[in-house]
């Protein structure tokens, strides 16, 4: 039985707080390490800071000659906490 290719597309889910950061950092982890560069956040609507931080953690799993992954669907409360936090400059590609 061969492997399953990676999903071409990492889907967040509707709910991402303290409470479910580690095991969502975890699997977006491994899908960027398995090849994924597209994130859709488009689903997330209940969040706090620790969305930032798994956001984080998928860029520096980046492999080295890969492309960052890129985030699609970003909700705009996502982008003004990255701001508050002063991350819009190191997540400015990644969520453009």
């Amino acid at each position: 039985m061969s492997a399953l290719p990676p999903p071409s597309v990492y889907r967040f889910p509707e709910v991402l707080t303290h409470r479910e950061a580690m095991a969502e950092r975890e699997r977006l982890v491994q899908a960027v390490n398995q090849g994924c560069t597209r994130i859709d956040m488009q689903a997330l609507t209940v969040f706090d800071s620790s969305a930032l931080a798994v956001t984080l953690a998928a860029l520096r799993a980046q492999a080295p000659g890969r492309p960052a992954p890129a985030f699609e669907g970003v909700p705009e409360k996502l982008r003004r906490l990255a701001q508050l936090y002063g991350l819009q400059e190191v997540l400015a590609d990644a969520i453009a």
